[in-house]
């Protein structure tokens, strides 16, 4: 997604990506484009690339650990903030 505040648009991602020689490798990626949208939707698509091509997972090819489930616990639906997180002091008066 390009960001209009580091002077981004759709157009500027393509011509970016469009401008990429061809067999450019996630190395290589690294030095020719700076850390904003357009090296990140390519440094993905590399890396499902070499996942699907070798049959592993991403984060075996980084040479991680496997994910873990993360356990989230989310209130109630019925919780207010008031309810989730009490005031602790009373709010400063003017």
């Amino acid at each position: 997604m390009p960001y209009a505040r580091y002077g981004e648009s759709l157009e500027s991602v393509e011509a970016a990506i469009a401008a990429l020689p061809a067999g450019v490798t996630r190395e290589g990626l690294q030095g020719l484009l700076p850390a904003w949208a357009a090296r990140n939707a390519v440094d993905c698509a590399l890396w499902d690339r070499e996942a699907k091509r070798t049959g592993r997972a991403a984060w075996q090819l980084a040479g991680l650990a496997a994910p873990r489930p993360l356990v989230a616990q989310m209130p109630p639906p019925s919780a207010t903030p008031s309810r989730v997180c009490p005031p602790t002091m009373a709010p400063p008066t003017r």
